[in-house]
């Protein structure tokens, strides 16, 4: 039996919000009531002792498209590898090649001002540009004496 479009829906919430299946359920449609049970869709706890609300079609759907999000997922850098490659423009780690009047091409750092946007775009990956405010903020009461 193929899924219905709601129980598509919830397998694709429950990949995209890490694996919480009654958040899933909730966002795919389902009343309250129902997405109480919705783990036991995905897997079922005690295979000796089947509750009945095990769904293989639902297991298998969302084994097969995790693995296609994951070999996808692979191709996006993390924040991390952001942050290492734009440390290191900053650095002068990284070079471009140049070409001269003559011709010729040549191997530099990076300029000053990539190396400048650099430090600005990982001042702002890091947070250092939040203005905090520290604020003692008190009660007021207002007695009405009339």
């Amino acid at each position: 039996m193929a899924l219905n479009e709601k129980q598509i829906r919830f397998c694709d919430e429950y990949m995209a919000n890490g694996g919480n299946a009654i958040r899933a359920a909730l966002d795919a449609g389902y009343a309250e009531t129902t997405a109480r049970y919705a783990a036991k869709w995905v897997k079922e706890e005690n295979p000796q002792k089947p509750t009945g609300k095990f769904n293989p079609e639902i297991a298998e759907y969302i084994e097969q498209h995790s693995n296609e999000m994951e070999r996808h997922n692979n191709k996006i850098a993390t924040a991390e590898e952001l942050q290492e490659f734009t440390s290191a423009v900053v650095r002068g780690e990284i070079t471009e090649i140049v070409a001269l009047q003559s011709g010729m091409k040549v191997e530099v750092p990076a300029g000053i001002k990539d190396r400048l946007k650099a430090v600005d775009l990982l001042a702002k990956m890091k947070g250092m540009y939040t203005t905090k405010i520290d604020a003692d903020i008190r009660e007021v009461v207002i007695i009405d004496d009339f």
